[in-house]
This record gives C-alpha cells, sequence and structure tokens, in this order.
C-alpha cells in the first residue's frame, strides 16, 4: 500500500514508518526536513499548523495515518500556541481528509488521545460520555467528529491512545518521570501515598495496533493501552530500579486527582494476539535508551 505518516518525525511516527516501510511505501509528512534510513520512504516537507500547500502530496494514497501534533502543547493559553494546536489538530485534519477522499484513501487513520474522557473512578468505554477539560484534548476531540461523516467515503478510525513511553520521548510525563528520578528531584503525590492510576503503554505496542489497524482498515473508535495499570508511585520506584538509584515523592494536600483509565474490551476483541510489554520491562529498554 501507499501510506502517509504525517508527524513523521514524532516520537510513535518515527518508530511506524519502520515497522510500515518491508511491507508498504511511505510517504512521510515532516515539519522540517528530516531523513531516513528505510527504503520505500519518501520525505515530504510541510507545516500543518497553517493551511497546507497539499499539493506536495502524492496524487494517489490507500491510506492516511495522521499522527503530526503541536509542539506548542504545554504553551496553551498563548495565542500562537492555541493557533498552532488548532492548525494540526483541526484545520489540518480537514485539509487531510478532503485530500484523502481525492486520492482515493480506502482509510483515515488518527491518533486521539484517552483525555476526551471525563476523569473517574470507572473505566472509560469507547461509549463513555467525553467531556475534554485542556484544550489540546478538545481539538483532538473534534478532530474525530470532524472525521465521523467521510466514513461514509472511506473507512475512518480514531485510535484514543493513553499514557505512551519508550525511548526517544521528550517532554511527556514519562521522560519527566525518568528526568526526575535520574537528577533526584522529588515526585509530587497529591492526596495520597501513591498517586493517580494510569496505563503507560510501550511505543511498540502502539505501532503494533497501528499497523494491524491500517493492514484491515479498522474503522470507528478504539482505546489503546497496556491492560496493567500503576500507580505514580510504583512508576517512580520502577525507574529507580532501572537507573539504579531510589526515587524521591513528596505527598502534596489536596484531593488525590481522579484518573482516566481505559476500558480494553474493543482493542482486546479486533487484536486478541496483542500481548503489551510490562511496564518494568518496558521502562528498562527506555532507560538503556537513554543512557551513553
Amino acid at each position: 500500500m501507499k501510506i502517509l505518516v504525517t508527524g513523521a518525525q514524532g516520537f510513535i511516527a518515527r518508530a511506524l514508518v519502520t515497522a510500515l516501510t518491508p511491507e508498504h511505501e511511505v510517504f512521510a509528512l515532516c515539519r522540517r526536513d528530516a531523513r531516513f534510513d528505510q527504503p520505500n520512504v519518501t520525505v515530504i516537507q510541510a507545516d500543518l499548523s497553517v493551511p497546507a500547500n497539499l499539493r506536495v502530496l502524492p496524487s494517489r494514497i490507500d491510506c492516511v495515518v495522521h499522527l503530526a501534533q503541536s509542539s506548542r502543547f504545554r504553551d496553551w493559553p498563548a495565542a500562537e500556541a492555541a493557533q498552532d494546536i488548532f492548525g494540526v489538530n483541526v484545520l489540518a485534519t480537514q485539509a487531510l481528509l478532503a485530500y484523502a477522499q481525492q486520492a482515493g484513501a480506502g482509510q483515515f487513520l488518527q491518533a486521539s488521545t484517552g483525555s476526551v474522557y471525563s476523569p473517574s473512578a470507572q473505566r472509560q468505554s469507547e461509549q463513555a460520555p467525553t467531556a475534554p477539560s485542556g484544550y489540546y484534548a478538545a481539538t483532538k476531540l473534534a478532530a474525530e467528529v470532524l472525521a465521523r461523516p467521510y466514513d461514509a467515503l472511506f473507512a475512518t478510525c480514531a485510535l484514543r491512545l493513553f499514557f505512551p513511553y519508550g525511548p526517544g520521548q521528550t517532554d511527556r510525563l514519562m521522560s519527566d518521570l525518568i528526568g526526575r528520578v535520574a537528577s533526584g528531584r522529588a515526585i509530587s503525590l497529591r492526596g495520597d501515598a501513591d498517586g493517580f492510576r494510569f496505563n503507560p503503554t510501550y511505543v511498540d505496542d502502539i505501532v503494533t495496533v497501528i499497523v494491524h489497524a491500517v493492514e484491515t482498515q479498522w474503522r470507528g473508535v478504539v482505546n489503546v493501552a497496556a491492560p496493567e495499570t500503576i500507580s505514580l508511585r510504583e512508576a517512580g520506584c520502577l525507574i529507580g530500579a532501572a537507573l539504579g538509584r531510589e526515587a524521591v515523592f513528596e505527598v502534596l494536600e489536596g484531593a488525590p486527582p481522579l484518573p482516566v483509565l481505559p476500558a480494553l474490551d474493543e482493542l482486546q476483541a479486533r487484536l486478541p494476539e496483542l500481548r503489551c510489554r510490562g511496564f518494568a520491562d518496558g521502562v528498562r529498554a527506555t532507560v538503556a535508551a537513554h543512557q551513553p
């Protein structure tokens, strides 16, 4: 297949390009110039935060995998950051959906986020109410809504990802935790001794899901997460074990935050053979990749 991957320089997308190239022709859409060692990769440079000149894209494509995200997501509510986030997550999604129709695509797959759900003590299925509290998650949900009518023209699928981590990741929860433990800075736990609970998901497992979703033309919304649920304290201790040093914690006053935990029945039904990497093993691989 001919597959367009947006945000191809990104943490998940770069691993996806590597996984796709043995069997497929990949067009890697990047904001900046990039190089890939794999064969069957054509690099296309375009900034999706502004109206994209889609004439640079191939005239025919079989599948669009939209993984691009704004690097300004932590800068909201600064006006320029908001525009960048909206441009990549919403405007670019619409432009790429129109392109997919014109280019004869059979599928449009986009990365969304588990943050579209309301925090709750209950696990959230794909049918649970959505109520994103952050601007980034709100734009991701808007992109999902934009894609739904196009399902009458080609398969559309939104993968709601939960806490991806792995080698090469920066500026996210897990990379922050690793940095804190490595430097001896405290991990803050609000309201109780263990902190919030979450499902960290190793990058290779996310890539496995995306490849299967592309090759079998998934439709609809699917939660993507490892089944293992751990607390923030457990995560810190396991990171400390991988680094060979003790994690430091501080317990702050205030109510502990409610988690956003995924129900994974849909994922297991679609990909029953998926065996996700355990966090202790995954964090050892992540830490080892960062060490000289």
